[in-house]
């Protein structure tokens, strides 16, 4: 299970990273790490929304994120 966890991971960061890049949002070094960076944070949103068993939790956490520039707009 842990394989297609860090698959799954790893399938989802570089469409990320392409995406960001293609979008001149970030430059191709700082890809993976911004990648990465913005993956956590949708992880860690849907685990404290979970948590707490509310949904617009996550919706607010991730318009938080984007209003203090961690994810594009």
């Amino acid at each position: 299970m842990l394989k297609e966890v860090q698959t799954f991971a790893n399938v989802n960061t570089a469409w990320l990273r392409e995406h960001l890049v293609a979008a001149k949002l970030t430059s191709p070094a700082e890809g993976e790490l911004r990648a990465c960076a913005i993956y956590a944070a949708v992880a860690g949103a849907q685990i404290i929304a979970r948590s707490r068993s509310d949904v617009k939790l996550f919706d607010e956490l991730i318009e938080s994120y984007r209003r203090m520039g961690l994810l594009p707009i």
